[in-house]
């Protein structure tokens, strides 16, 4: 099932067509409610007025967030037999930022498709890696937003709970073998599903590799610091406009942002609304220009800048995959294991 899924990842001329629409939309967006509900001078003049100075450090933490998370797939895949230069783990790795504002994510699936392209390994244990890494982050931002949710969002504590439920729940349907097995030889009694569940059994298999007590310490060790130093740039971002917020305020709306817009494409819209809601309800003295100014800020860093670079990668797909090839055949013809 999972194969299945990954032979119809989209392809670049579909992620060109996506992009140009969110990005389309998203602009848009902007620009109206600084229009309608603000007031498009007010909020260019808060911009012009920004320490640009200040968003060198601010792009700098969010390369930090990428390359640690880069560090992570690399690590992840190496759980599973990948062996590719890190150049290339890296190259694949930001080629996968530019999916984010696919439909439902599921451009992002162009990684591990990537990979067994380039390896061989097929798609049922390269999969699993990207359920691993998102797994991990998800269980990173909801940690750094429950941290002052009770504080800052009493009546979010409920959302979080529920999500850490719910996040426990599948990983330990994942993770304990009797069960998820037990789940599986009750679906091989179904006609027409049954032909599925050795693909799913075996990439279950390297979804629980990658997700043992001692790589999941160490993922979740890169995916708590990887957002962190988003957090920080977000906090950086407000103390320049002059915005009363504290850092672990900032940590806290930031990561909630992060995650209420988790169900939209990059959280377009959701995670938006959320940091211009949620910078004036923590500190009210801030006007509502600033408050926009302050997402626009803080999103074109943690969301566009990553799917800038990666959309430029994304025209080289093809060659990074021949060189991926180039690279396992040499490796192989060194180690004896392929024959010239």
């Amino acid at each position: 099932m999972v194969n299945e899924v990954a032979e119809s990842a989209p392809s670049v001329a579909n992620f060109q067509k996506w992009a140009a629409i969110f990005v389309s939309i998203s602009v848009l967006g902007y620009l109206g409610y600084a229009v309608l509900f603000v007031g498009l001078k007010s909020t260019g003049n808060v911009l012009v007025s920004f320490p640009w100075l200040v968003y060198v450090g601010v792009l700098a933490l969010t390369l930090v967030n990428y390359s640690l998370r880069g560090v992570k797939w690399a690590y992840l895949l190496g759980r599973i037999g990948v062996r590719l230069p890190f150049v290339m783990h890296t190259l694949v790795f930001t080629t996968g930022l530019s999916m984010v504002i696919s439909p439902g994510k599921i451009g992002e699936l162009l990684k591990p498709v990537m990979v067994s392209r380039m390896t061989g390994i097929p798609k049922t244990q390269t999969v699993p890696v990207l359920v691993a890494e998102r797994i991990t982050d998800g269980i990173a931002v909801l940690i750094l937003s429950s941290v002052g949710v009770g504080f800052y969002y009493a009546d979010g504590v409920s959302s979080v709970v529920a999500l850490g439920v719910l996040i426990c729940c599948c990983f330990g349907f994942l993770a304990y073998e009797p069960i998820s097995d037990l789940s599986l030889r009750l679906w091989e009694r179904v006609p027409f599903v049954n032909r599925a569940v050795p693909k799913v059994r075996e990439s279950l298999g390297a979804l629980r590799h990658c997700l043992s007590p001692v790589p999941l310490a160490y993922t979740m060790l890169l995916s708590l610091v990887a957002w962190f130093a988003e957090c920080v740039g977000a906090w950086m971002v407000f103390k320049a406009l002059a915005v009363e917020m504290s850092l672990d305020a900032a940590t806290f709306l930031y990561a909630f942002a992060t995650m209420f817009g988790a169900p939209s494409p990059g959280g377009i819209g959701a995670s938006d609304a959320a940091l211009v809601e949620g910078t004036i309800l923590m500190s009210p003295s801030t006007t509502l220009e600033v408050a926009l100014a302050a997402t626009l800020l803080i999103r074109v860093a943690t969301l566009w800048f990553g799917v800038l670079m990666g959309g430029i990668l994304l025209f080289r797909v093809d060659q990074m995959v021949e060189a991926g090839k180039r690279w396992t055949i040499a490796q192989g013809l060194w180690k004896g294991e392929v024959k010239p």
